[in-house]
């Protein structure tokens, strides 16, 4: 048995059953659950887990778990806007174990979470120590404004873009983002794919070599990795489903109010 076992399961929160059948597939002494929602209903799982740590940035759902150890800066009822993966690199950082891929890795995470946006000069409070230690004067090729189409993450302005962004949006199209959206159905050759394994290796496949200065576009990212045609192939897929639902934003008319909610109507061309 290896020192540790990584399961990646589809959906947002970890259900009880399926925490129950993995952890009868070895031996264990601790389960970390990451950015899986901090439910209340967690704390009952330590009637069959032991050692249970719960590390989650998002808002609390019911009461906070009892029972079991939760890393969560929203556990108080307020709001901190930072992303799962800068705890986890807190907690490293804390330990010694951190490194300049890790700093990388975080940032990712903090993009994909909406706790940044460099190309507007938006930085969570909670994440601005990290920002100024780790990344300004290290990653600046990543972070400064470039004039190219802006990916999804580009929300206040859209004249520019920063490589953080086009790489966090590439991310998000092979992990299936929060939707849980894969590609195994366009094409023969993702057929058998598990595109969140498969995001997760072509991640890691960059700790070795990690040049990260000389990514000035996203080609560089994407293209060193062994498995560069299933990265383009899908990244081709995730953007022309991302320009038909841009061109379906642009065609919105407002249509009623709900209690304090506007309601609109998007209009298409429908495939008959």
């Amino acid at each position: 048995m290896t020192d540790s076992e990584l399961k990646l399961p589809e959906t947002m929160e970890l259900e009880q059953e399926r925490l129950k059948k993995d952890l009868k597939e070895a031996e264990y002494s601790a389960v970390f659950v990451l950015d899986k929602g901090t439910m209340g209903y967690y704390g009952g799982y330590n009637l069959f887990a032991k050692n249970l740590v719960v590390i989650d940035h998002h808002p609390v759902i019911g009461d906070a778990p009892q029972g079991i150890i939760v890393m969560n800066p929203q556990l108080d009822g307020s709001y901190r806007s930072c992303s799962t993966s800068l705890l986890i690199h807190m907690l490293a950082a804390s330990m010694g174990m951190d490194e300049k891929y890790d700093d990388f890795m975080a940032l990712v995470g903090l993009k994909g979470d909406w706790a940044l946006d460099p190309t507007s000069e938006m930085i969570s409070p909670y994440a601005r120590e990290f920002y100024n230690d780790r990344v300004i004067g290290t990653f600046d090729t990543i972070i400064q404004k470039i004039k190219a189409p802006a990916t999804m993450f580009e929300v206040t302005q859209r004249d520019y873009t920063c490589v953080l962004s086009l790489i966090t949006e590439l991310i998000f199209g092979l992990c299936g983002g929060g939707f849980g959206y894969f590609y195994n159905d366009r094409d023969i050759f993702l057929k058998e794919l598990d595109q969140r394994r498969f995001c997760y290796d072509i991640l890691y496949s960059h700790a070795e070599d990690f040049d990260y200065d000389s990514w000035t576009n996203i080609c560089p990212f994407m293209d060193t990795s062994s498995e560069s045609e299933n990265v383009r192939l899908i990244y081709g897929y995730f953007k022309f489903d991302w320009k038909k639902t841009m061109n379906l934003f642009a065609s919105t008319s407002y249509f009623t109010k709900l209690g304090d909610t506007d309601v609109f109507m998007f209009s298409g061309t429908a495939a008959i």
